[in-house]
């Protein structure tokens, strides 16, 4: 049944969005906030952070 593969290729589809999207998120808040994920304080990225 065509539908029916191309339902769950969409459904596919957007759990790899999904998943995409979520590493993206995980790595620029790692890249803006490496203090909180290694357990350092980092200033530069304090400093970065009040200028946003």
């Amino acid at each position: 049944d065509c539908i029916k593969s191309a339902r769950i290729l969409a459904v596919h589809v957007h759990a790899m969005e999904d998943v995409f999207s979520s590493t993206r998120f995980l790595i620029l808040s790692f890249k803006l906030q490496p203090s909180r994920w290694l357990g350092t304080e980092d200033s530069k990225s304090t400093v970065l952070l009040n200028k946003l």
